[in-house]
């Protein structure tokens, strides 16, 4: 409605001078605080540095009637992607936004699908809860010779906006390990982790492979297996590997078989790799992943490792 009003304004207008500060051609250029000297069914007339200029009625897309210049604007959609941008107009119904300010190339969205909008960064956490099992392995448990033992467990993730690349995770497990040679024996782990990671998607990865292929010598086996890579496109886009570091404390609590418990609260490090699979769009992940965990006593350090498969859904 508001375009067609322009529309009337300009056509039926033509002896007198209307006022404006924005004229958007449609070749994308932009002219911001300038005067609308006058329109008629031809032309429009623009003082632009203290210049008149006429502009043939075919070149122009819309006039804008606002104090202020065009502004800059970041949109969170209802499916939780950020979009960053210029706009160029909205009504009740819909927002216009470009990407590049010069461009022609606009972009409408209806206001129904937009959870926040906002002319400032806009700050997104995108939590996830975790849910992980699969098997804690100890490695250097002496005469005890400590089983694998499954394990379990909880995280809470973060992946912040202005972070693209990285998230933050606080995760909690639990583990019995039973001992080979003494039935009885027996050492629980509980560690609560914090942890960082850093996604490396695959898409990106064979972008950079495709493009040292192409500017090498091009041998045929090397661009076939990335060509075959390319055709993959689900995969793709899905998937990634997400290197990851951690530190944190663990709950030890050691029975020897023979009634002597020993409980201790100790500090624990991590390191590892998850490979990611984006099952739902920004919504359902699958990641397996494979860790080296120390536990550090006062008096010993406990080797481990751990192999778990999580399954991640954003809240």
């Amino acid at each position: 409605m508001q375009r067609v009003i322009q529309i009337i304004v300009i056509f039926l207008l033509p002896i007198y001078t209307i006022w404006g500060d924005m004229l958007f051609l449609k070749d994308g250029t932009l002219y911001e605080s300038v005067t609308i000297k006058g329109a008629s069914s031809t032309s429009v007339t623009v003082e632009i540095n203290k210049e008149n200029k006429v502009f043939p009625q075919s070149e122009v897309l819309r006039l804008r009637y606002v104090e202020n210049n065009i502004e800059t604007i970041n949109i969170l959609l209802s499916n939780d992607s950020l979009i960053s941008g210029y706009l160029i107009e909205q009504n009740s119904r819909e927002v216009v936004i470009r990407r590049t300010k010069n461009s022609p190339d606009e972009e409408t969205y209806a206001k129904k699908d937009i959870k926040q909008m906002s002319n400032k960064s806009l700050i997104i956490m995108y939590p996830e809860l975790a849910l992980s099992g699969g098997i804690l392995y100890p490695l250097n448990t002496g005469d005890a010779h400590l089983d694998i033992a499954p394990m379990g467990l909880l995280a809470i993730q973060m992946n912040p906006n202005f972070l693209k690349k990285f998230s933050f995770a606080i995760d909690a497990g639990f583990a019995q390990s039973g001992s080979k040679n003494f039935p009885r024996m027996s050492l629980i782990f509980a560690p609560v982790l914090f942890d960082v990671g850093f996604k490396l998607s695959l898409k990106s990865f064979q972008s950079e492979k495709k493009s040292s292929s192409d500017n090498s010598s091009k041998k045929a086996g090397t661009v076939e297996i990335v060509e075959n890579i390319e055709s993959s496109s689900w995969i793709k886009e899905r998937l990634s590997f997400i290197p990851k570091i951690g530190a944190g404390g663990v709950y030890l609590r050691y029975d020897d078989g023979e009634g002597k418990i020993a409980q201790t609260i100790d500090f624990a490090l991590m390191s590892g790799i998850d490979i990611q699979l984006e099952v739902i769009k920004r919504r359902l992940f699958l990641k397996l992943g494979t860790n080296y965990i120390l536990f550090a006593e006062k008096n010993t350090q406990v080797h481990s490792l751990n192999s778990m498969f999580n399954i991640n859904l954003r809240i």
